[in-house]
């Protein structure tokens, strides 16, 4: 974060065209709790983007929208339709851009659906730029809520016990719980050594041995609590 506040970054220069507006994190992902990460997988969450570029910021006039999945008392809502940016640099049913130069403004929808930034990583290590924080609630039914109501909806995700409702999440209990999870494809083998086994930079947030354990305890009482409820689903 320092170094793109403090260094002279393209993107982030006036007279942005929003092609491609993106830096993306290449972040190592923690699941639940500091103990539970995956050495091998990388995620393209956080992301960041100059306001210029972001809808209700950015000069619309310039960068004229394009159609989205569905329209709302004459508002267009949704991700982005095929052709007006969805996949990366398919604006094929938007001619005009390619005379201009300027492309729609982005939204929060598109941050997390849109193809259109380029993903950075340490060097010469090739490692981790970013974390991903995910899932970190103090209530498996405000996550519960989460997945049952944003972008990837699960039907139900109120009435199925924690497992069910995402591999991530499976992957996390299994961490926590210290089971095996060489069963769940794609493979994504938690690091056995938590984060004590992380060979690399870390997060300073995590540093304090007594608030790990304190999480961990958290959690594992939460799914303790979640697998009795719903045992019969086993």
């Amino acid at each position: 974060l320092l170094a793109l506040q403090t260094c002279n970054i393209p993107l982030f220069q006036p007279g942005q065209s929003c092609y491609k507006p993106k830096i993306i994190a290449s972040t190592l992902v923690f699941e639940m709790t500091p103990e539970c990460s995956f050495p091998g997988y990388r995620w393209h969450h956080p992301d960041v983007a100059i306001g210029e570029c972001i809808d209700t910021i950015g000069d619309s006039d310039l960068h004229k929208p394009g159609l989205r999945s569905y329209t709302y008392k004459n508002t267009t809502l949704g991700k982005r339709r095929p052709g007006y940016g969805l996949l990366f640099g398919d604006y094929s049913k938007m001619p005009n851009t390619k005379k201009t130069n300027m492309y729609p403004l982005w939204r929060p929808v598109d941050f997390r659906n849109a193809e259109g930034g380029e993903q950075y990583v340490e060097q010469p290590t090739k490692g981790h730029t970013g974390f991903h924080f995910h899932n970190f609630f103090d209530s498996f039914d405000v996550m519960k809520k989460k997945y049952k109501t944003f972008g990837h909806s699960v039907v139900n995700a109120d009435l199925k016990s924690i497992t069910k409702i995402n591999p991530n999440v499976d992957r996390g209990v299994r961490c926590i719980m210290g089971r095996p999870d060489d069963d769940i494809r794609p493979p994504r083998p938690y690091n056995r050594r938590g984060y004590e086994g992380i060979g690399a930079r870390k997060p300073m947030l995590f540093e304090h041995e007594s608030y790990r354990n304190a999480r961990n305890r958290e959690i594992k009482e939460m799914i303790e609590a979640d697998e009795k409820k719903f045992k019969k689903d086993d």
